[in-house]
């Protein structure tokens, strides 16, 4: 079909021509791209509803698509109403009366109004009259504002009411459904107060005016008069948070309405995102989020004011409404990594809101710390110490990142009145870098002017306070690698000194340095972790070494985070892990005794040997000097993995897995029959591995955008491995219980998961290569289910030959199904050729399959 361009597509009905019309418009758009083209418009009268929730959210998902409708349905008409039961509409309603028309968008206020007006039956109305009355409202549309009707009659409006109220009021007058402000009943007062707070929701999600109810327009004019309360607040020299604290002026009593307004606007937004969270909560995600962030930042710092005022404490884990919790969730669910602050931050900060709206909570907390110090009246004073350390560290790195408002330093401000107790408490002698900025009043000014330098400082650095006296030449020889290197405590010391040296030259033209420690400690938590994580450049300059004589390394695993690859050495050999989980794990298993029971010289001297050795080794594929530990037969990733294991003295012994083998049953049989007594550890190990991955899995699904993207690249491969290495074994101990039906009755969520991920990254295969063909003996079966099939297979073969299936041919199908199952993975060189062990469940299926395969064959002759 040809459209021409150059004039528009109309499609229209009225009744049920109205359905036809707006199905053949759908049909339209479905088929023709209609970007450069026209697209067609579709106006209905009296048509009723047409489809579910369903229709609506995916036709709402296309604003193109939705504006394309105009339904315009009379007060007399009933056909628009007959369907208003499981039946959602969707495009822009054109309600008319005699007094006037008004439009209507929200799916909510429509489906109310059409019940609301509803009356009489389809057989007591004259459908000529109907039909007539549709076009005299055509014709006086002529002369009308659609969105912006006035009715006939003014006086019926009472404008004194609230601007909200009023617009709504004049909508529904304009209807014919409110006669006279002295005829409102309690019902119509019902659905306006509905229609008023679905205003209020559709106006943000929008991000323009619901007129006429001018929802927006009250919050903009809001904000603006918060913003101006904050910028005259300077005048006073206490700022925003301590003038509506301390109630300085009477203005406070407008500024408390329009909070009150603003924070009941923002919990009913965030509670429909709740319910919603496909439609209303992924549009506020989008288009509204930056509102919310704003009315945040600018609030909860009034509600915390207000906390703190009627003595209470503990304002963020004890009074703070879920509101802003979630408010805050979804900005870092959509907020980008920062690298640091930006010029135009920079510049700004002056007049920037500070961006951790509880910032003033975190004061005033510090502030009841340092009086319990100074009466000393607190139970546990290192805790209170401790706490203001912590404070010291957060607003240092508020400040690293221009993140917080320079109103701050305003002479009365909470902050400073804190800062003035904190110094009198720590004493002129105490040094930190927060302290060394704060003593400098000038830097008060440099900072709100965007000029202040502030360097990276790793939390441990406030506790060695000399290293903040090292000096490094800028200009670092090209030519040369650079080392920095240390035992023990030095060690942590060559640690900090590396980021120091990371964070102040830029690496990208020269050499980078390696930093390799010998016994160091663990030096930061769980965000000093994920800080250098996030820098591969970085997290690859770091080479911990650790012996197994050595207990220092092990004595802060507690709260404390490894980074960068740790190299795990014994008499047996060496091996590199990577993975900090591992890591962790591995100096818990191997840690025996205390520091004061070691030889500090015999283990300074073990590193010695370790180094020489070093030589003639590969670091990451390292082999043991006891080879016969390891039985070469077994899987590459089971051989790797005990590899590893015996390199640094946990694996003492492999005999048991060489009786596999000799059994002739398989990995899976094995585990399903009980063959060996080591099956306890191999039970321990999978549920180690299970609750890691679950955990991972749970992880990537709550926080897509980050986990669930790291999972997807850096961690498949081992999730892949761990689930085809694994399953297996959940299903032996599945089907050994007597069940049926594994896949769909028995499977966890956490393995289906992960291979749907790896489905997503995989690319189509045209076959096997030859390096897959070369490997089939020692890979794994690609589809971690396999064995689910063999043992449905076995259980169809157990129906047939016993007689006792009700559908002898369902189960003769599935058996066939399981055949061609089969000859597709060995086709495609994706199965273990373990299968064909002599003792193993799938040679047991095949002797049983061709038995009952010979009497079928057998039974058909004598037929």
């Amino acid at each position: 079909m040809q459209i021409d361009n150059s004039k528009p597509l109309i499609i229209t009905g009225n009744s049920l021509g109205g359905s036809v019309a707006t199905l053949f418009t759908l049909s339209l758009l479905e088929k023709f791209k209609f970007s450069k083209t026209k697209g067609p418009l579709c106006i209905t009268f009296g048509s009723p509803l047409i489809g579910d929730e369903n229709l609506q959210e995916a036709i709402s998902k296309y604003v193109a698509w939705n504006s394309c409708f105009l339904h315009v349905v009379s007060d007399q008409d009933l056909v628009p109403r007959v369907l208003i039961n499981s039946y959602q509409p969707f495009g822009i309603f054109l309600f008319c009366s005699k007094l006037g028309c008004s439009c209507f968008e929200d799916h909510h206020t429509i489906l109310e109004l059409l019940t609301t007006t509803k009356s009489g039956t389809l057989e007591n109305q004259d459908p000529n009259k109907v039909f007539e009355s549709y076009g005299t409202f055509v014709k006086d549309l002529n002369h009308k504002v659609i969105f912006k009707d006035a009715t006939d009659d003014e006086s019926l409006i009472d404008w004194t009411t609230t601007p909200l109220r009023a617009g709504i009021i004049t909508q529904l007058v304009a209807i014919e459904l409110v006669q006279s402000q002295q005829q409102q009943n309690v019902d119509i007062n019902i659905i306006i107060t509905k229609i008023e707070k679905w205003a209020k929701i559709m106006a943000i999600l929008n991000q323009q005016a619901f007129d006429p109810t001018r929802g927006l327009n009250d919050i903009k004019v809001y904000m603006a008069y918060l913003e101006q309360y904050k910028k005259v607040s300077k005048e006073y020299k206490v700022g925003y948070y301590d003038r509506y604290k301390n109630e300085i002026d009477r203005s406070d009593i407008e500024l408390v309405k329009h909070k009150k307004f603003l924070t009941c606007y923002w919990e009913e937004m965030v509670d429909q995102a709740e319910k919603r969270p496909q439609t209303v909560g992924a549009s506020l995600r989008t288009r509204s989020l930056f509102g919310g962030t704003n009315y945040r930042r600018m609030i909860e710092p009034l509600d915390i004011a207000d906390y703190y005022k009627a003595g209470k404490q503990d304002y963020i884990n004890q009074g703070r409404s879920k509101h802003y919790i979630i408010l805050e969730q979804l900005l870092k669910e959509t907020e980008k990594p920062s690298s640091g602050p930006n010029e135009l931050k920079k510049q700004n900060v002056a007049s920037s809101l500070t961006e951790d709206s509880c910032f003033w909570a975190h004061v005033e907390e510090a502030r009841i710390s340092c009086k319990l110090l100074s009466s000393g009246e607190s139970n546990d004073m290192e805790k209170e110490t401790n706490k203001l350390i912590e404070f010291e560290n957060y607003v240092y790195s508020l400040m690293k990142n221009y993140a917080v408002s320079s109103e701050i330093f305003l002479p009365k401000s909470s902050f400073m009145t804190w800062w003035r107790e904190y110094r009198e408490i720590k004493g002129t002698f105490y040094h930190s870098y927060l302290t060394g900025l704060m003593n400098n009043e000038e830097n008060y000014d440099k900072y709100a002017k965007g000029c202040l330098s502030l360097n990276f400082t790793p939390t441990i650095l406030l506790q060695l306070k000399w290293i903040h006296k090292l000096k490094v030449t800028s200009c670092i020889d090209n030519s040369k690698q650079l080392i920095i290197t240390g035992n023990s405590l030095g060690g942590s010391v060559a640690t900090l000194f590396t980021l120091s040296l990371l964070e102040k030259f830029n690496f990208s033209k020269t050499k980078g340095p390696l930093c390799i420690t010998f016994g160091s400690p663990l030096i930061g938590d769980e965000n000093l972790q994920e800080a250098i994580s996030k820098y591969a450049a970085w997290n690859s300059r770091f080479l911990h070494v650790v012996s197994d004589q050595d207990l220092v390394p092990r004595v802060l695993i507690n709260g404390y985070q490894p980074f960068g690859t740790f190299l795990f050495c014994s008499k047996l050999g060496c091996s590199c892990f990577e993975d900090h989980q591992t890591i962790l794990e591995l100096l818990t298993a191997t840690n025996s005794g205390t520091p004061e029971n070691e030889d500090p010289n015999k283990v300074f001297e073990s590193y010695g040997t370790f180094v020489k050795d070093l030589n003639r080794k590969v670091i990451c594929k390292d082999t043991t000097y006891h080879e016969s530990l390891i039985d070469w037969t077994t899987t590459p990733l089971r051989a790797g993995i005990i590899t590893q294991l015996a390199a640094i003295g946990l694996v003492q012994s492999q005999n048991s897995i060489r009786r596999c083998l000799k059994r002739k049953v398989g990995y899976y049989d094995r585990y399903k029959n009980k063959l060996d007594t080591s099956d306890i550890k191999v039970e321990e190990h999978m549920r180690r591995l299970t609750y890691y991955w679950e955990e991972m899995v749970d992880q990537a699904e709550k926080r897509p955008q980050t986990v669930g993207a790291s999972l997807r690249t850096r961690s498949l491969f081992g999730g892949t491995n761990y689930r085809r290495m694994i399953e297996p074994l959940d299903i032996a101990d599945y089907y050994k219980a007597g069940k049926q039906d594994y896949i769909n009755q028995g499977r966890s969520k956490h393995y289906i998961i992960l291979e749907q991920l790896l489905k997503e990254t995989e690319k189509p295969s045209r076959g096997p290569n030859e390096l897959k063909k070369q490997n089939v003996a020692s890979s794994l079966t690609e589809d971690s289910c396999f064995w689910a099939h063999v043992e449905e297979a076995r259980i169809s073969c157990q129906l047939l030959r016993s007689g006792e299936s009700n559908d002898m041919e369902k189960e003769t199908n599935k058996l066939i199904e399981f055949e061609n199952y089969v000859y597709g993975l060995m086709k495609n060189y994706a199965v273990s050729s373990e299968i064909f062990l002599p003792k193993s469940s799938f040679m047991t299926w095949w002797r049983e399959y061709r038995e009952i395969r010979e009497l079928f064959i057998v039974h058909n002759s004598l037929a």
